[in-house]
């Protein structure tokens, strides 16, 4: 479980690392300052989501839930490969 825990987590931290660093081409700077509101919070929710979720997946872990948190902290990588490919 270790393992699926620790690839969930990496997963987590190469798709905050990607929103970070596309942000500044989709929205024109790094900051996102001169973008569009309604373009900025889809980004934004998915960046926080890719931080949070780890966190809260770890504390179910810890409370004996281990499958339930291995399947918080692979929501978000599994949510968007399934919106990548369809």
């Amino acid at each position: 479980m270790r393992v699926v825990t620790g690839l969930g987590i990496l997963g987590d931290i190469l798709l905050a690392a990607a929103l970070i660093t596309l942000s500044g081409y989709v929205f024109g700077r790094p900051e996102g300052t001169t973008a569009i509101e309604a373009g900025v919070l889809p980004w934004g929710f998915g960046l926080v989501a890719s931080v949070v979720l780890p966190i809260i997946g770890l504390i179910v872990q810890a409370n004996q839930r281990p499958r339930l948190g291995a399947l918080i902290i692979w929501a978000l990588p599994i949510t968007v490969l399934v919106l990548v490919v369809y």
